[in-house]
């Protein structure tokens, strides 16, 4: 169903949706970018805070809208060495800034 105003519509599979003006539906495209804060010395959040401020600011001057931001876990296995010394596998946690535009 199309709203008067042509906003997002949400579907019953909560999948978002939205429409152009000739009334056909538009998908989206999604880009995914990581983000690793770094403090240095006397560093504090707020400088954390201004890097991802920076980060997002710079993607969205590119025409790209922030959907979340999300940690992706990543199983990082030993090398060979690693593995004749016994080391385990090691599991790291990375975030991701997820952003869309109109395709």
């Amino acid at each position: 169903m199309l709203s008067q105003d042509r906003s997002v519509i949400p579907q019953q599979s909560g999948k978002a949706e939205r429409y152009h003006e000739g009334g056909e539906m538009a998908g989206y495209v999604y880009r995914v970018v990581p983000f690793e804060g770094k403090i240095k010395g006397k560093g504090s959040a707020g400088d954390v805070s201004a890097q991802l401020q920076s980060v997002i600011n710079g993607v969205a001057a590119e025409g790209w809208e922030l959907v979340t931001m999300s940690d992706v876990g990543i199983e990082v296995s030993p090398g060979c060495l690693g593995g004749l010394l016994g080391r385990e596998k090691a599991y790291m946690r990375f975030d991701q800034l997820i952003f869309r535009r109109l395709a």
